[in-house]
């Protein structure tokens, strides 16, 4: 993909491509000629690949011919242009061939025939290449004149012998226009990234859901992506322009319509009238198509000549044009009069079939001006399709109502209406855009009311939670009971979402509601409701994705995500994750796409990839710097503090989970307070700060107590073992094993044995230590907890076996197994916090195990301990 800025070629998603055409060019220098097809539809970049690979040729001799239709029936046309510049070499020909060529460039009288001809310019070329290489470019060579097409064609064939590349591009079949024998290279849309990369870099100024519209458009497209849009190109149609399905076509800017000009090339009158149906049904049934094309005069074979063109695809029953620039060229070739008639064709076509939501957006697009009859149509078939699920289907046709609303109160209620169906549909962009234009047609009461308090939803979600209370308090005294309930839930929600605390029980509900009621996932989680909630976000994201609704199937998978986590489904967790991370970040569902990179980033945490979780975590919080939302910057910092933990920095990670009991820091949560505090209970023990780990303790056993969540139980009996000296430790330590369920959260009960096992072992009790660290060892290895199961394993070597390192014959008491550990780390160099991390311990740890290194061995440093020779294998 290329396009022409300032003189400079600039080249997107094209490197394979051009690594090809940079081979053929290597070739040529060393004296081998060959041809080559680059062949794509219109705007796939082909004319500025042969534009790049020109530019970069510059020890070559370039000649650059091309076809068009202007010149397609004057013989030798294309032949001429691309020679004339070489005139002045003709003369040094044998005479037959500078003969031919002289009549070609009419420099003299006609001599010779086709194949002289053919021959005298392959002479000329080979003359050249003996100077320098020699590259040929033909673009369009499909729209050649046969002359020159049959010519250039004959000289490709031999350009090996010559020592020339050549190279031509094509938007139709080469075998089509006697190009078949030559190698092709096809160029295609391009990759999603891509196209987002190119529109980002060429239409800076494009709102979110303008470039999510473009791209839906565009498809890949380059050009499409490159096009320059005007105001009223970018707002299209209104807020559903461009979709494939339905609505109308995106608007064509002139680029476009001059590159695919070729689509109605050579069509009869009536060809062209189906081109324009199928364009103005969208996606359609073949038979209603078929009805209104003969019904508006077209004949048979005019029919059969549509669908034998490149444009038209049947699949299933239903018509379409391949690309929605097929479509968007079409559609805005044609008169508005004709495009009125063709809509009003397929109306009528549609009421044998008793589609009313196909009928009405036909009849809408048909109707001049204001009709209220046919808006009340209108808003009937879209209530139906409201209770059928149908919901952005719904929106457009109450969109189209409010169009035909002669009276504005009513267009401002048919649009807040709109807003909301679009809203439950999952069209978040559009909603807002309905609902602003409702709130300036009708006023904000009006608006409030007839979308039941939507403006509240819609600031939640994008992170205003000080709109959502105002919004609230406004629209609760204007809407009816049923929003009322539903107004006042949003308002708890978004004050848990601030930091707040809000009723477990009264906020959870699963089952088969609207996505937006079911809980967050660390609410699910934290409630011990982590297997219901599953079960619920699971099939909500399967009627999102059957419904098209990509913002609720990009949020239901993010609560999966998150919720599989902790259950322990690791595999199933990254998957759904990195499923809605490719749907919310392009298209601008910031809380979505945040919350998605926290779970990987979390898994890449406890798997010991500490540096992707730092990646991830900076993209998080770059991405919700706009979002004044506690609850994302929380779980960012969760997945820090435990990256720190698993690399055995337990000081770094402290600093990182107590932010999240920091009711002045903007991630100061208490649900995710609690559902780390074990981490950040275990960070606190091992640094020697009880007066910390006792305040995660507190949010533990309060949570504990206020939802009854067994993991809670288990968590805070396990942070009060750490805590307890060892008379009352192993008590609480198996109060929190007989609570901990190993199936509803693995990981934290393998945490648990782990640190049962740690504390037995340090007591001697090694037979007993094993007990609990084989399972947590295993547990750890099969999630693929790598820094986990090291650990695990390091105190199981360590219960195996006494330590190898003896005090001196004087004396007959050994090393404790971790001093051991210390020691021969340290007389190979290794800091406090070296040897921290290897063994996941903290650095004061290490010091203190020193020290009585030290005065077991009566040695004061590292260095005497090293040459001391009071250690030994």
């Amino acid at each position: 993909m290329t396009l022409l800025d300032d003189d400079a070629l600039v080249l997107y998603g094209r490197d394979a491509e051009m690594a090809t055409l940079g081979r053929l060019l290597d070739g040529a220098r060393v004296g081998r000629g060959a041809a080559l097809v680059v062949h794509g539809a219109p705007g796939l970049g082909k004319t500025a690949l042969l534009g790049e690979i020109s530019r970069r040729a510059t020890d070559f001799k370039v000649l650059s011919g091309h076809g068009g239709t202007d010149e397609a029936q004057v013989p030798f046309a294309a032949l001429h242009e691309l020679l004339w510049p070489l005139a002045g070499r003709i003369p040094g020909l044998p005479h037959t061939a500078a003969a031919a060529l002289h009549g070609l460039l009419r420099l003299g009288p006609p001599a010779g025939d086709r194949l002289a001809l053919s021959t005298a310019v392959l002479l000329l070329l080979t003359e050249l290449a003996a100077v320098q290489p020699v590259l040929v470019l033909i673009d369009d060579a499909d729209r050649l004149d046969r002359e020159s097409a049959a010519c250039l064609a004959a000289v490709g064939r031999r350009s090996g012998e010559a020592g020339v590349v050549m190279v031509f591009s094509t938007r139709r079949d080469p075998a089509t226009c006697g190009l078949g024998a030559f190698p092709r290279l096809t160029l295609r849309e391009l990759e999603e990234h891509q196209a987002r990369e190119l529109a980002a870099d060429r239409q800076p100024g494009l709102t979110v859901p303008e470039r999510r519209r473009l791209l839906r458009m565009a498809r890949g497209n380059p050009l499409a992506l490159t096009e320059s849009l005007t105001v009223d190109q970018r707002s299209g149609a209104g807020p559903f322009a461009g979709s494939e399905w339905w609505g109308d076509p995106h608007p064509a800017g002139p680029a476009l319509r001059t590159a695919y000009a070729a689509v109605l090339e050579g069509l009869s009158t009536g060809a062209r009238t189906v081109l324009l149906l199928i364009a103005a049904a969208g996606h359609s049934e073949v038979g209603v198509v078929r009805s209104a094309a003969f019904a508006s005069g077209v004949t048979e074979p005019d029919w059969r000549e549509a669908l034998e063109s490149e444009t038209v695809l049947l699949a299933d029953g239903r018509i379409r044009l391949r690309h929605p620039m097929n479509r968007a060229v079409v559609y805005h070739s044609a008169p508005a009069a004709a495009r009125r008639a063709a809509h009003g064709a397929l109306a009528e076509a549609m009421t044998a079939t008793g589609e009313r939501a196909g009928r009405g957006r036909q009849l809408a697009a048909a109707t001049p001006g204001p009709d209220e009859a046919l808006a009340i149509e209108l808003t009937s078939a879209a209530a139906d399709l409201v209770r059928d699920d149908h919901r952005l289907v719904a929106a457009d046709l109450l969109y189209r109502a409010a169009l035909l609303s002669p009276d504005a109160g009513r267009a401002a209620g048919r649009l807040a209406r709109a807003a909301r169906a679009a809203f439950a549909g999952g069209d978040i962009e559009a909603a807002r855009e309905l609902l602003d234009r409702a709130e300036r047609g009708g006023g904000r009461e009006l608006a409030a009311r007839a979308s039941d308090g939507l403006s509240g939803l819609l600031a939640l979600g994008r992170g205003d939670l000080d709109g959502v209370h105002e919004d609230l308090g406004r629209d609760l005294v204007v809407v009816d009971a049923d929003a009322e309930a539903e107004l006042r839930f949003t308002a708890d929600r978004a004050g848990w979402v601030a930091g707040r605390t809000w009723d477990p029980g009264a906020a959870f509900t699963v089952g088969e509601v609207e996505p937006w009621r079911l809980p967050p996932w660390p609410l699910a989680v934290a409630t011990s409701r982590a297997a219901p909630a599953l079960d619920s976000y699971r099939a909500a994201a399967r009627a999102a994705r059957e419904r098209g609704e990509q913002a609720w199937e990009a949020l239901m998978l993010a609560q999966s995500a998150g919720v599989r986590l902790a259950l322990g489904q690791w595999a199933d967790a990254t998957a759904d994750a990195r499923a809605a991370l490719e749907l919310a970040e392009p298209n601008g569902y910031t809380n979505s796409a945040v919350q998605s990179l926290n779970t990987l980033a979390l898994h890449a945490a406890l798997t010991g990839a500490a540096e992707t979780a730092e990646q991830l975590c900076e993209r998080a919080q770059e991405l919700s710097g706009t979002l004044r939302t506690p609850i994302l910057a929380a779980g960012t910092w969760t997945a820090l503090g435990v990256a720190a933990l698993s690399a055995g920095e337990p000081e770094l990670a402290l600093t990182r989970l107590s932010r999240l009991i920091d009711p002045e820091h903007e991630a100061g949560h208490p649900t995710f307070a609690a559902l780390a505090a074990l981490e950040a209970i275990e960070a606190a023990v091992r640094l020697g700060r009880p007066d910390t780990a006792t305040d995660f303790l507190t949010v533990l056993r309060d949570w504990a107590a206020d939802t009854d969540a067994s993991w809670a139980i288990a968590a805070a009996a396990c942070g009060r073992a750490l805590l307890s000296d060892d008379s009352v430790a192993e008590r609480h330590f198996r109060a929190a094993l007989t609570a901990s369920g190993h199936s509803e959260r693995p990981f934290q009960h393998a945490r648990i044995q782990l640190l049962y096992g740690e504390w037995l072992r340090r007591t001697r009790r090694r037979s007993v230590a094993r007990e609990q660290l084989e399972p947590a060892a295993a547990t750890f290895e099969r999630l693929g907890a790598h820094p986990w199961a090291r650990r695990a394993r390091q105190e199981c070597d360590l219960v195996d076996a006494r330590s190898t390192l003896r005090l001196g014959a004087e004396h007959e008491e050994l090393l404790t197994p971790q001093e051991a550990r210390v020691a021969r780390l340290a007389t190979t160099g290794a800091t406090n916090r070296e040897i921290a991390a290897r063994l996941s311990i903290s650095h004061r740890t290490v010091g203190h195990h020193l020290s009585r290194v030290f005065a077991k061995l009566g040695v004061r440093c590292r260095a005497e301990l090293a040459g001391s020779g009071h250690l030994r294998d």
